[in-house]
């Protein structure tokens, strides 16, 4: 062996051990099943507004505002989740929920739920539709019996465009 080859090989032994990469990609089934948990745990949110009278001491006004939180918490904790996947390692449909999220977030953020003073101020009557449709919206896509023409048109109706493979829209 050369001087040169013996050398290089002390180097290789003075460097230090390459770090792991960690990533959090899992399978389908596992996306599907935090994306339904999603929106049970948003279901027992919106609980606190119907029921808000029982055992809390919240008027309508922070029951409400307390639901924008915990949702905006559950939707973001779903995103956090999937920021390590491409579109491509996603399904047609969890890219659509994705997507779908991404515009509720921005949607929900924009009506700017804290500043609401009474329980039927536009801020919260606009958050309670907003929800309602991001549910409404979320479900059909997600559904397993809905068709691929259905999830499509509902996520082009909701976002505006419908995300590819590759990242771009359709």
């Amino acid at each position: 062996m050369s001087d040169e080859h013996t050398g290089a090989i002390a180097e290789m032994a003075e460097l230090p051990e390459p770090k792991m990469i960690k990533s959090n990609i899992f399978p389908k089934e596992a996306v599907e099943g935090v994306m339904a948990e999603m929106i049970s745990q948003i279901k027992a949110s919106m609980d606190v507004i119907v029921f808000h009278h029982e055992g809390l001491n919240l008027s309508k006004t922070k029951s409400a505002k307390a639901t924008y939180q915990i949702v905006g918490e559950e939707v973001q904790a779903v995103l956090d989740m999937l920021r390590d996947y491409s579109n491509a390692a996603l399904t047609p449909k969890h890219r659509m929920c994705r997507a779908i999220m991404r515009e509720f977030v921005d949607r929900a953020e924009r009506i700017q739920v804290m500043d609401a003073k009474a329980p039927h101020s536009k801020h919260l009557t606009q958050f309670a539709q907003e929800l309602v449709e991001f549910l409404t919206t979320f479900h059909e896509v997600l559904k397993s019996a809905s068709k691929e023409e259905k999830r499509r048109a509902y996520t082009m109706e909701y976002c505006g465009f419908v995300p590819n493979a590759t990242g771009g829209l359709n």
